[in-house]
């Protein structure tokens, strides 16, 4: 389990959420965020190649995310959630990184996520269960 942050490559906005893998890439390799509420000028554009990594916490809960989210209660910095990259920098990062820190993390670990190593993976699923029909 842990929270993550991707930063959109088209818009100022920020997806924070959680998931229960070991890489945050795997929440969105293949599916996107494609089935959640986002900002109008990001419809259809939030699948992996879409995004960029900026926070893996794995040391995170889902009752940290939801904490980080009711940060930010101003309808105009978030949709849904998705934050804006002000609101994101200024009150969800810090408050991920302190929670973290009380956790006894070290700083987020996005780094040592890998969007190829999961897409590889995923190919390997497929074409193992092919083998198996």
């Amino acid at each position: 389990m842990g929270v993550y942050a991707f930063r959109s490559k088209h818009a100022e906005y920020v997806k924070v959420g959680h998931h229960a893998g070991g890489d945050a890439w795997e929440r969105v390799a293949f599916r996107g965020f494609n089935s959640c509420v986002v900002p109008r000028e990001l419809r259809g554009r939030t699948d992996a190649t879409d995004l960029e990594l900026v926070a893996w916490f794995p040391l995170l809960t889902r009752k940290d995310e939801g904490a980080v989210h009711r940060l930010v209660s101003s309808a105009s910095s978030k949709v849904g959630e998705w934050h804006t990259a002000t609101g994101f920098e200024e009150d969800v990062s810090p408050e991920l990184a302190k929670r973290d820190r009380a956790a006894g993390g070290d700083g987020s670990r996005h780094a040592e996520c890998n969007l190829e190593e999961v897409l590889q993976r995923g190919k390997r699923r497929v074409r193992r269960s092919r083998a198996l029909k």
